[in-house]
């Protein structure tokens, strides 16, 4: 009610940290869509996301574009900059980026090798795992 009060008064409201997902309701596809629909309506500004493995972080600053960095094997403790994209990467286009799949290239699954198939589908696995024990 106070976003619905404040978009009529044309004032913005600014949430940090959104929780959005509750065991409470469990996995359905309604409650899914209805989240979704509901953050869609979201502006990220700022967003600064770890990946666990390989180590890294998918950031954005506002009007930036959202950008994954990945650990530099060689210096330790610095990142580099993966991938730019205009929408925030998440689920496969992710473990395409973190898999080091160009999109230019235009790869089909089949030219990736057996190990690179393995790593995305454990990957895969553990961001299902993950969300299962949210």
């Amino acid at each position: 009610k106070l976003a619905e009060r404040a978009a009529d008064q044309g004032v913005p409201v600014v949430l940090f940290n959104p929780r959005l997902a509750s065991g409470d309701v469990g996995i359905g596809t309604n409650v899914r869509d209805m989240r979704r629909n509901f953050s869609s309506t979201f502006l990220v500004t700022y967003s600064l996301c770890p990946i666990s493995y390989p180590i890294g972080s998918v950031f954005r600053k506002y009007p930036g574009q959202w950008q994954v960095f990945l650990e530099d094997p060689e210096a330790p403790g610095r990142f580099l900059l993966k991938s730019e994209t205009a929408t925030r990467p998440a689920g496969e286009a992710l473990d395409d980026i973190l898999m080091g799949l160009d999109q230019s290239e235009g790869e089909e699954v089949g030219d990736k090798s057996l190990l690179d198939q393995v790593g995305g589908a454990l990957i895969g696995m553990q961001r299902f795992m993950k969300q299962l024990s949210q």
